[in-house]
């Protein structure tokens, strides 16, 4: 949490420093990328995974699904009663 709390004290100095803001996104996205990238070559290279991915399968779809339906209910949850327009 040290590093949230940083980087949102830094945010809040910088938010209307729009060109920064920019590369930060432009950062972020990279980063991501990269961090997936990694993720699916640490699970490529594991055989017992690798092995195990038709018994495994049905259980991510099940599981992503869920999480992407729930990130999704709660968003529209916030957007009516949170972010209200006035």
């Amino acid at each position: 949490f040290t590093f949230l709390g940083i980087g949102l004290i830094i945010g809040i100095f910088i938010r209307k420093q729009e060109k920064l803001i920019s590369l930060f996104e432009k950062l972020t996205s990279i980063s991501i990328y990269t961090l997936l990238f990694l993720l699916g070559l640490s699970i490529g290279s594991n055989a017992t995974l690798v092995a195990s991915f038709g018994k495994l399968g049905w259980q991510a779809i099940i599981l992503t699904t869920a999480g992407i339906t729930g990130s999704i209910l709660i968003d529209k949850i916030a957007e009516k009663y949170i972010y209200r327009k006035k």
